[in-house]
């Protein structure tokens, strides 16, 4: 278990420094101009005003797909650990009862 546990952690730390890199190799520290208006700020038609699927950045769809992944595998995850933990201490109840049954065949009944 505590290779398992030490194994998730490395696996996190890695998600973390890579996914960090990613959000911040696109980023420009030093706009040329301020174009924000509110021109901006006006409710428009998402559907008219996408940009076509070329357009989209690779690194969109890099981060849409590790944050699904990431999100179900932390489901089965937690599914897995909860099961085990139920497994486990049924498993636990049961030897308590074989233990209990076993010496109550040993004493005799009055």
């Amino acid at each position: 278990m505590f290779e398992l546990k030490s194994y998730f952690h490395l696996f996190g730390k890695t998600a973390l420094i890579s996914t960090a890199w990613l959000f911040l190799c696109g980023i420009s520290r030093s706009p040329k101009k301020a174009n924000f208006g509110l021109k901006d700020l006006q409710t428009t038609n998402m559907l008219q005003t996408m940009p076509s699927f070329s357009e989209i950045p690779l690194s969109f769809y890099l981060y849409a797909s590790a944050f699904v992944v990431s999100v179900l595998g932390g489901i089965i995850l937690v599914r897995y650990l909860h099961k085990k933990k139920i497994r486990e201490g049924l498993e636990q109840l049961r030897k308590i009862r074989r233990s209990w049954q076993w010496t109550r065949k040993l004493k005799p009944d009055k």
